[in-house]
């Protein structure tokens, strides 16, 4: 089997799915419009790069879309190069509307999430060319089903869910040994405003100032736009020793991290349509105190694995963090029982199997 995969050469996601459809024997073709900040890809057997570009993906303008039709002549040719049975394209808007243009059936676009949560939002044109995108799609997949109700606004076509799991080996509690540990609060993701951020430090601080004795610890994983107005924060605050900005982290080892962290605050603004690093952080039997995305909501399950409060609210991560604190054993049958939904729910091989029997029904037709 061979498979033309369209997609962000850098992104984390899109290197799980070619490392682990590499490892099934299946022939891979990447395309890419960045360029690899990494040799990632060496010694992987069966990966062929096809483009390893310098374009910028990931603006919603109309403009940039079309101007992806200046590729859909190297796009033929890597086709004519490879001979794929099937191409996927991961992210509909960008690489979605390339393989759609390239005329190549049978062509799978997965949905990642802003592509259909907030592009279509932008306009009226942006609305027509995502409903455009779906309609040349030979199968459309989704990692959850929030947004394939989200999908259902612009196409009929019916939506495969295949969740993006963890290796819940690799994703694993682990005791800690360390003598008088703190009790860390982390969050792993990029420091922008929408991924609120602010809201936790904000919420840090009154903690602290509830609990001057206990050893409590906020890690800050990623980096972005926000960190020295974040970095300034902590410095008015005094509490410098209390937090640790750890910059980007190779998720080869974020495990770690995870294993890290006692209570996992993910307090994203925008509407989420999965939660990678909530899930990792389940996995790993965390206390999870997440916003009321779709997303969040949908992989949390229920109160019994985790914490759902509101967007945007410091009092009620406040509360939540009240409670945990005050209730340790809750706080460790809360992430007993988050493990237990991954295991049940989110099994990355089960993921890998369901895309390529994907693949293998869309070839036999």
């Amino acid at each position: 089997m061979r498979i033309l995969l369209l997609a962000d050469i850098n992104s984390a996601h899109a290197q799980k799915w070619v490392v682990s459809l590499a490892t099934q024997g299946i022939e891979i073709g990447i395309f890419s419009l960045n360029k690899a900040n990494s040799t990632w890809y060496e010694g992987l057997k069966g990966v062929t790069i096809l483009k390893n570009g310098n374009s910028k993906v990931g603006s919603f303008s109309l403009f940039q879309k079309l101007g992806y039709l200046n590729q859909v002549a190297e796009l033929k040719g890597a086709i004519q190069s490879f001979q794929p049975d099937v191409i996927h394209a991961h992210y509909a808007t960008s690489y979605g509307f390339l393989g759609v243009r390239s005329g190549f059936r049978p062509l799978v676009i997965s949905v990642w999430g802003t592509d259909v949560f907030s592009f279509p939002k932008k306009s009226i044109l942006h609305s027509k060319l995502l409903s455009y995108i779906f309609s040349n799609a030979t199968k459309i997949c989704s990692t959850s089903e929030c947004m394939k109700q989200e999908i259902a606004m612009y196409t009929k076509q019916d939506v495969e869910v295949i969740p993006f799991g963890v290796d819940v080996h690799r994703f694993s509690p682990v005791e800690s040994k360390e003598e008088n540990k703190p009790i860390v609060i982390g969050n792993i993701k990029a420091l922008e405003p929408i991924y609120g951020n602010k809201i936790l430090l904000d919420a840090f601080i009154l903690i602290t100032k509830k609990y001057p004795s206990l050893p409590l610890q906020l890690l800050l994983v990623g980096d972005g736009s926000q960190r020295q107005e974040l970095e300034n924060l902590v410095q008015e605050n005094g509490i410098n020793q209390k937090v640790q900005f750890a910059g980007r982290v190779s998720h080869d080892v974020i495990e770690k991290v995870h294993q890290q962290i006692d209570i996992f605050v993910s307090l994203t603004l925008v509407d989420e349509s999965f939660g990678v690093s909530l899930v990792e952080s389940m996995a790993c039997a965390k206390a999870i105190i997440a916003s009321d995305t779709p997303g969040f909501k949908e992989v949390l399950g229920s109160e019994e694995n985790g914490m759902i409060v509101k967007r945007n609210s410091v009092e009620e991560v406040v509360n939540a963090l009240n409670f945990y604190l005050d209730h340790p054993t809750e706080r460790l049958k809360k992430g007993n029982s988050a493990r237990q939904r991954v295991k049940e729910n989110y099994i990355w091989d089960d993921n890998v199997q369901q895309m390529m029997n994907v693949y293998q029904n869309l070839i036999k037709k």
